[in-house]
């Protein structure tokens, strides 16, 4: 068991793909694997605190992760609320395009009495 504990302790720089000298027991492989993807993970919950900009010292997975979802929800939110006003101005700008062609087109007629 003691050569286990000498696996876990690897650093991150510790790559699978090494060539391995002899033969390793299966559980201190899957020790290795899981010790790298929970390094993995740890660096992406690090990254994603820095681009939410969290003030907290303290920020763990759980609230990394609530911040980030109420972050998700306002975006979608404000997305909605734009989809909401671009409706509204295309819906206005139809409206101004017909009254410009129908006050061109009686423009056109009063010439054509006058004429």
């Amino acid at each position: 068991m003691k050569p286990m504990l000498l696996f876990l302790h690897l650093p991150s720089s510790f790559c699978c793909n090494m060539p391995r000298k002899g033969k390793v027991p299966k559980r201190i492989n899957k020790a290795v694997r899981e010790r790298i993807i929970c390094e993995h993970l740890n660096e992406l919950f690090i990254e994603l605190a820095n681009s939410l900009e969290l003030n907290q010292q303290n920020s763990g997975r759980v609230s990394v992760l609530c911040e980030a979802t109420q972050f998700l929800k306002d975006v979608f939110g404000q997305i909605e609320s734009l989809i909401n006003g671009h409706t509204c101005l295309l819906s206005d700008s139809n409206y101004v395009t017909t009254e410009t062609n129908d006050l061109q087109g009686r423009n056109i007629s009063a010439r054509d009495r006058d004429i």
